[in-house]
């Protein structure tokens, strides 16, 4: 046993030792099993770090890496979602964010919120997410690079899609080559010149995804912003509360 009581165990093969807390949330933590579900609590509600720090009577650093400690736990377990089936499927931008970037290693100048971007549009300076769900309520959303969608950032998700009969989605191109790469059929939601159409031929939208695109942004704006390098982390969280 260690110094904390807890069991631990030798590998017969690589000869490491480990305890039942190893890789869990609970590794490397001073918090105690109900501090932990508090913490969590605390997180579902959406309460800021200050708070969490506040009620949990530590610093405000701590309750960082345990918030994305464990959103990583949640990216861990959304990795095995598989979409099947009717899949609703488009992608979302968002303007990169570089908070927390030391000075010396900005890719660009730095930008202040509120202010005009250097790019209009579509540009390498918005992220891609890309979001799919499927008809018996599995959710992805996954960060697929930057600038404007293609066929490439659909097939860096394929292990996402397992025995897609449909996929739902806007007129886009590299949506129709993403369906014929996976032998389904694309039904799209054809564009006019005269009119805004939202339904497909038979009558199917975008109403699953565009909902959690809608989530997605008032996320960002409740945290006032989240970091490219962390966003990944809160999308999965936020799928693993929903299907909660």
């Amino acid at each position: 046993k260690d110094k904390n009581g807890h069991q631990r165990y030798i590998c017969l093969d690589c000869h490491k030792s480990f305890s039942d807390r190893t890789n869990t949330l609970f590794y490397w933590s001073h918090f105690t099993l109900d501090q932990w579900l508090h913490f969590i609590e605390l997180e579902l509600y959406k309460m800021p770090l200050e708070g969490e720090a506040q009620v949990l009577e530590t610093s405000k650093t701590t309750c960082f890496y345990m918030r994305h400690k464990l959103y990583h736990a949640a990216s861990e377990i959304m990795g095995h979602q598989k979409l099947s089936g009717e899949v609703e499927i488009d992608t979302q931008y968002k303007s990169i964010n570089l908070k927390g970037t030391r000075p010396q290693n900005m890719p660009r100048y730095s930008k202040k919120r509120g202010k005009q971007a250097a790019y209009r549009g579509v540009s390498h300076h918005k992220v891609a997410i890309v979001c799919a769900t499927d008809e018996n309520d599995h959710m992805m959303m996954q960060v697929s690079g930057l600038g404007s969608e293609s066929f490439d950032k659909y097939k860096a998700n394929k292990d996402y899609f397992k025995d897609v009969e449909e996929f739902i989605s806007d007129s886009k191109a590299s949506i129709q080559q993403f369906a014929n790469y996976l032998e389904a059929v694309n039904n799209k939601i054809k564009t006019s010149p005269l009119e805004k159409r939202y339904l497909t031929d038979d009558g199917k939208s975008l109403g699953a995804v565009n909902e959690m695109m809608t989530e997605v942004s008032s996320m960002i704006q409740t945290t006032r912003g989240v970091g490219t390098r962390y966003i990944q982390g809160y999308l999965d969280f936020l799928i693993l509360k929903k299907q909660a």
